[in-house]
Formats: structure tokens, C-alpha cells, sequence
């Protein structure tokens, strides 16, 4: 099968925390190698560059200003579909996808008769009126919107209630993410090894509660390695994540918004105790199984200090997530989304 995937706003080659780079990008990495499809990616760059992934080409199309900003990705919109339209001019796709509402926009513009297969990953955690009027819209016109969760699916559906037709595939995880030693963990990425070192991987965003995260950290004496941050200002290629969770003593996820959040299904796998926001998916699953400690914004600190002193997570819950099987539910999605006179 053809498929056509939209990655507008931020190549999935690009590193997590690098201008608009975050769980997305993670999500294309491990979902494109295992995907049975041939598929062409096209994304925004600063110069026309086509790279393999698997079975997959990506194509950056020369339309991206530095910095580069939603504001400008939106600006910038009506260029690269010209552009992208020129490099497909003549070819088939029998399915198509779209990453975030921008991918969404461009991939109706480009591919006429094919409905895409979306997945937001967040959604307008700004309330900007554009985008959660974009939204609404494609969610109404798509061939299926694709969630992380059952809890994703039920809070998103008031923020889309023109939403259709829904499917519910797992995010995988990469098999690097296991527990290792610690120390060794330390000495690989230089940090100190006899401190309690508390991670954050998150964007400097004031939804991602990055300076509570400061304040509370300092106020117990504890040091906060943050990704990116003052010791990896472009944030750490993904390959040395996995020594990044190890050396944690605790993860931090207290975003005020966040669908799946895989930074913490890795740093569980990793062994690493995190501690979440009693917002989104990760806090609804807290409550629910327990699986990860939750806290109020407003009990942080307390709550850190009792999870400090809690065993390390339970493992098992890993094995609910592999690239493979998600790449498998993707392609029935695609299948399905293709018309009548395809099937």
C-alpha cells in the first residue's frame, strides 16, 4: 500500500525538545520502521532533503523559518502545500495520514477523494480559536481520528463534538528503555552520583509547570535535571534517554494538559518512580490502578518527598506497548480509510 503521512509542523527525525520537537516525534520514530507500508513523509525544513526511515521516505520540504514558532508554521502553511503539491504532482496514494491539525489541513488540500486517518496527541492546550475551530472540523471530516487511550478519547470528545468515527492504538516502546545500573547511568551523561536527582523532560512552556518544578525542588534541597535545560539546552538525542531515566531518582510529569505522555511509560520502563499531575491520562491511570503516584499542583512538594521513598515501579506494565502491534493497528486504519473503489 501507498500511504501518504503529513508531519507538517516538526520532522520526526528531530530531536525532543528541539524547537517544536516533543512526544510526537518520538511517536513517528518508533511508529514509521514498523509500519508494513510504503509510505512518503512529507514535513517542513530548511532545505529539500529526502532521508529513509524503513519503509519510509521522508521528504523536508524548504518552507521552515529559524525560529520557527506555531505562529509561523501557520503562516507558513500555504507555501509548503504549493511546494508539496509540485513534488506529488502524478503520483498514487491508496490511504493518507496527519499528525496535529496543521498535517490535518494540508493533507485535505493535497490528496482529493482520500480522507485522512488523524491523530492530534494534544490538543489546543492554548484555546487558540484557529486551532480549536480547525480541529473541530477535522475531526468532523476524517476517515477516523486516532487516540492513545479510551481516557484520551472521553476528554478530548467535549472539545470535539463533531468527532465521527474513533480508534483507540496503543503507543509503542522502545526495548532500550529497561532498568540499568545507575551509576554507570551517571558517569555516561556526567551528572553527580551520589545526589537525588529529580528529571523533567519538558519544553520551558508555562503549561508544562516547568518553574513549579524549580521552586519545589529547590525549596527540599533536591537538584532538578531538566530536558532540555541548563545542561542540555537542545535536550539529549533520544538514544541517550534511556541513561537519562535510569539516573533519576524520580521523573516529574505535572503538566497542566497532556494526552498520553510517553516520556513516562519509558521511564517506568526504565525503573525510574515518577510522579504526575492529577491532569490527563497518566493521572487518570493513577488513580485507577496505581500504577504512578499522583499529586495536586498545589501538594507537590509533600507528595515528592512520599514518593522519593516509594519501591520502583512495576514493570509489567510495559509489555501492553509495542511498536509492532500499533504499527498493525495503524495499517488497519489506513486500509479502512481508503474508498470503496480502492477496496
Amino acid at each position: 500500500m501507498k500511504h501518504l503521512c503529513l508531519s507538517y509542523h516538526t520532522c520526526p527525525l528531530e530531536e525532543t525538545g528541539t524547537g517544536l520537537a516533543g512526544g510526537m516525534n518520538v511517536y513517528l520514530r518508533g511508529l514509521l520502521p514498523a509500519l508494513e507500508a510504503d509510505t512518503l513523509v512529507l514535513t517542513a525544513g530548511q532545505r529539500s532533503e529526502e532521508i529513509e526511515l524503513g519503509r519510509s521516505r521522508i521528504l523536508r520540504i524548504p518552507c521552515k523559518s529559524e525560529p520557527w514558532t506555531r505562529e509561523q508554521a501557520f503562516q507558513a502553511l500555504p507555501e509548503f502545500v504549493r511546494q508539496a503539491r509540485e513534488r506529488i504532482h502524478g503520483q498514487a496514494f491508496e490511504a493518507v495520514s496527519a499528525h496535529y491539525w496543521m498535517s490535518a489541513l494540508a493533507a485535505e488540500e493535497l490528496v482529493s477523494g482520500l480522507k485522512p486517518v488523524v491523530m492530534f496527541h494534544s490538543l489546543d492546550p492554548q484555546r487558540n480559536p484557529v486551532r480549536r475551530q480547525a480541529e473541530r472540523g477535522i475531526a468532523a471530516r476524517a476517515a477516523s481520528v486516532v487516540f492513545s487511550s479510551a481516557l484520551d478519547r472521553a476528554v478530548s470528545q467535549p472539545s470535539l463534538p463533531e468527532l465521527s468515527r474513533a480508534r483507540i492504538i496503543r503507543p509503542g516502546l522502545d526495548p532500550a528503555f529497561h532498568p540499568r545500573d545507575r551509576s554507570q547511568a551517571r558517569q555516561a551523561l556526567g551528572l553527580p552520583e551520589h545526589e537525588t536527582l529529580i528529571g523533567l523532560v519538558a519544553r520551558d512552556d508555562p503549561a508544562k509547570n516547568a518553574a513549579l518544578a524549580r521552586q519545589v525542588t529547590r525549596d527540599l534541597g533536591l537538584t532538578l535535571v531538566e530536558v532540555p535545560g541548563p545542561r542540555w539546552p537542545r535536550g539529549l538525542p533520544h538514544h541517550r534517554m534511556p541513561d537519562y531515566y535510569a539516573s533519576m531518582d524520580l521523573l516529574l510529569a505535572i503538566a497542566d494538559y497532556e494526552t498520553f505522555g510517553l516520556s513516562v511509560l519509558e521511564a517506568l520502563a526504565s525503573g525510574c518512580r515518577v510522579l504526575v499531575s492529577d491532569r490527563g491520562y497518566w493521572g487518570a491511570m493513577g488513580r485507577r490502578t496505581g500504577a504512578v503516584r499522583v499529586t495536586a499542583l498545589q501538594d507537590l512538594g509533600h507528595n515528592l518527598q512520599l514518593a522519593l521513598q516509594a519501591p520502583p515501579p512495576d514493570r509489567t506494565l510495559q509489555s501492553h506497548f509495542t511498536w509492532p502491534r500499533a504499527a498493525r493497528r495503524w495499517l488497519s486504519a489506513l486500509l479502512q480509510s481508503r474508498p470503496e473503489k480502492i477496496l
